[in-house]
């Protein structure tokens, strides 16, 4: 069978028509070799409608010619589901002695002893597989009776470079009384992603030239389990944690206590590390991770803490972490949001983006961002802690968004411009609410004086959103909010003919609840469902579902 790599060339070519059963056995292999390649991929992409995993066997009964090509052509076997026992065995006979890929399907009403029975027969020949994803629930496991033959020598699966393994458990302290992979070698492994697995489960899977480590839900011992596992990975290009680590300290002790003590634990280095991601778990154990690991300045960063810090305290040594790490870096991109929920958000980026349709999705998105710290940290802290600290001096290209965030929450955004002498393109997003008003007329602002704020500035770009009525009742008449500033900057005297200026107004005359609570069947601003935290978009996402009757738990194989 050729190879996708193969180049033919041709010089001319002419159109005729042909019985596709005409075909040379060669090429009509490969055609129904991209078949079974678009039905593993519509698969492993959940497009809709759903391809059943061995719709392609259809070939083989087409005709006596179709047949016999799908018969002869062992290439054409060795994409095997794990659906049904007997399309297992007669995957695994017909491809011969070719590298093997496994997939797994949604697990749910199918027969457990039959799910344990077609783990069995894979575990087999693992020698053979090139890639596989299991998801694999406690029954299958409990039913599952590892080969006594293992415990005598080891299975070297020389051909493995991709795992992913999800464990789905009904009790979430339940732990399999033996290791799945035990007596396996994996000295080729480069991808590995584990959902629900321990410390135990993972040392067995770990290969020193790892370098996609992807952990959710696996709650280690960040001092005890995962810096020690960590450690052996000098190859590492990408970790990405999701919940993957409990607290790293009691709940006495200080983080800058930790980072000030005179006998501070050493280093553990990645030093090809290109992509670093801690999600949803607390702050003190985001950047006390982010301080035990040394890696270059390259390598970009994604923080993100589920929960607010235990103490004030702990912020000095958060802006610490973050300056030691991005020290000697140049920027010239910033986006700032806060918002109720998630509290803080900043991103930079090394390059300078456009103001353009074509970058403002990556503004708002962070996509690409080298570094990226969302803190659900009281927005008026921001600029005491953080914002003066950061390397601000030569961002050209800004995007500030403030969204209901009221009390005494709000950001000094002049402050925050001031830092900024050399911001050329500016994009302001913000919403007004009618009690903010200083009149009768609803949405009316008082500008800011900005006279003395970006001096260098040539676009701006204003998106205001406003709501006629909101339960967030509680806001602060006397704050300068963002729309004040804006207001200030669109109509500065000096700022006549010199600025490029767009202003996109977007009106919602029904009440906007607190996102805390996210109401169904009330409208919300463009942009609100993406800027909340991602453990508050999944409940919400969950609730609409189950509330409209078609809860389906998704494909955590999404291939993204």
């Amino acid at each position: 069978m050729s190879s996708l790599t193969d180049i033919t060339v041709a010089e001319g070519y002419t159109l005729s028509t042909s019985p596709i059963s005409k075909l040379a056995p060669e090429l009509l292999a490969e055609v129904f070799h991209w078949c079974i390649l678009n039905v593993a991929a519509a698969r492993l992409m959940n497009t809709a409608p759903p391809l059943a995993p061995y719709s392609w066997l259809t070939i083989r009964h087409v005709c006596h010619t179709w047949r016999d090509v799908a018969l002869a052509f062992p290439e054409l076997s060795t994409h095997i589901w794990l659906t049904r026992p007997e399309c297992v065995i007669d995957m695994l006979g017909r491809s011969g002695t070719l590298p093997l890929h496994i997939h797994s399907v949604e697990r749910f009403y199918m027969n457990p002893t039959e799910e344990a029975e077609m783990l069995h027969m894979v575990l087999s020949q693992f020698e053979r597989v090139a890639d596989a994803s299991f998801v694999l629930a406690e029954e299958i496991l409990r039913s599952y009776k590892p080969d006594p033959q293992l415990k005598k020598h080891t299975v070297r699966a020389s051909q493995l470079r991709s795992l992913k393994l999800y464990i789905w458990r009904a009790n979430p302290s339940w732990r399999p009384p033996w290791l799945l992979f035990a007596g396996f070698d994996f000295p080729a492994l480069r991808e590995l992603t584990c959902v629900h697995t321990n410390i135990a489960m993972l040392h067995t899977l770990v290969a020193p030239r790892l370098c996609h480590l992807r952990l959710f839900h696996s709650e280690l011992q960040l001092e005890q389990e995962l810096l020690p596992l960590l450690n052996q990975l000098g190859v590492l290009e990408e970790l990405e944690l999701d919940e993957a680590m409990r607290s790293f300290a009691g709940p006495q002790q200080a983080l800058g206590a930790i980072l000030s003590a005179p006998n501070s634990p050493t280093s553990v280095t990645l030093p090809r590390l290109k992509r670093l991601s801690i999600k949803h778990v607390s702050a003190d154990a985001v950047f006390y991770l982010l301080h035990r690991l040394s890696f270059p300045l390259s390598a970009s960063v994604v923080l993100q803490a589920s929960w607010r810090p235990r103490r004030p305290s702990s912020y000095d040594s958060y802006v610490a972490v973050i300056l030691a790490k991005i020290e000697g870096l140049c920027f010239h991109t910033l986006s700032l949001s806060t918002t109720a929920e998630s509290g803080v958000t900043f991103r930079l980026w090394g390059d300078r983006l456009a103001v353009d349709h074509g970058h403002l999705s990556q503004l708002y998105s962070g996509e690409a961002a080298h570094f990226s710290c969302s803190l659900r940290i009281p927005p008026r802290l921001l600029i005491t802690y953080l914002i003066e600290e950061l390397p601000l001096g030569q961002i050209e290209c800004t995007l500030l968004s403030e969204q209901a965030v009221g009390l005494n929450d709000a950001v000094a955004w002049e402050t925050v411009l001031s830092l900024m002498p050399s911001v050329e393109d500016l994009v302001m997003q913000y919403e007004t609410f009618d009690y903010l008003a200083n009149d009768a007329q609803p949405y009316r602002i008082r500008p800011a004086n900005t006279y003395s704020l970006c001096p260098s500035l040539e676009t701006l770009r204003i998106r205001e959103l406003h709501h006629w009525s909101s339960l967030m009742l509680d806001f602060s008449s006397d704050v300068v909010h963002l729309g004040c500033v804006a207001r200030g900057l669109a109509e500065r005297k000096d700022g006549v003919g010199k600025m490029d200026i767009t202003r996109e107004v977007e009106d919602f005359h029904e009440e906007y609840p607190c996102p805390h609570e996210g109401g169904r069947g009330c409208r919300q601003p463009p942009g609100y469902e993406s800027s909340l935290s991602a453990p508050v978009q999944r409940r919400n996402h969950f609730k609409a579902r189950i509330l409209d009757g078609a809860f389906r738990v998704p494909n955590l194989f999404k291939r993204r």
